[in-house]
């Protein structure tokens, strides 16, 4: 008897190939380039779908996606919650209102409010001291004096309120190196008032 044929060979398909997409996807995923990342990624699962590899990186791409932007959104959240009013004491302008008088000797920050929200201070006057080396820690007390005049032309009726005071900020040997130059004179009010000195 004959033998019978054998029976047709079965090939394996060859591997699916991964997608570029997905690639990008979780590229931009780990960068931070969530737009770019989320468009790769849903083009590579598409692609995943047809028959291409890369499922899981496309899936990886939009994961890591997701997290930036909670991340991000938690920064905002913070920064509107807690960061918001505070300044780097250089940058603070004549009119801003301070919730607090700073309790240190060098102050690095300072908390901002509306001058109609209860406040501890107020600052009337930013002096700008010449350029040049640091003139040494009594030539900067000395520009100091310069303050209360200033405060008699911002606000003349808080010369004579016992309630005000004066606070100054002032460059150190540190901050001068750094640019620094301003002299800021500040009225402290306790108690704590709503509204400007000005009026």
């Amino acid at each position: 008897m004959p033998y019978p044929a054998p029976p047709p060979a079965y090939y394996a398909p060859p591997p699916a190939q991964t997608n570029w997409w997905a690639i990008v996807s979780l590229i931009f995923g780990i960068l931070g380039g969530v737009l770019i990342s989320v468009i790769c990624g849903i083009v590579g699962l598409n692609k995943a779908k047809q028959g291409q590899g890369g499922r899981g990186l496309a899936i990886a791409g939009l994961v890591l996606s997701g997290i930036w932007v909670l991340v991000l959104a938690a920064g905002i959240i913070i920064y509107f919650t807690i960061g918001k009013g505070t300044v780097t004491a250089t940058d603070v302008k004549v009119g801003d209102c301070l919730k607090e008088i700073p309790g240190s000797t060098r102050v690095l920050t300072v908390d901002t409010v509306g001058c109609d929200q209860a406040h501890a201070g107020e600052v009337f006057a930013v002096l700008l001291m010449p350029d040049g080396d640091y003139p040494g820690q009594s030539a900067v007390e000395e520009y100091q004096n310069k303050c209360e005049p200033e405060l008699a032309s911002y606000a003349p009726g808080a010369i004579t309120d016992d309630s005000v005071q004066l606070y100054v900020l002032y460059p150190t040997t540190e901050t001068w190196e750094q640019g620094d130059r301003a002299v800021t004179c500040i009225a402290t009010l306790d108690p704590a008032r709503t509204g400007s000195l000005k009026g």
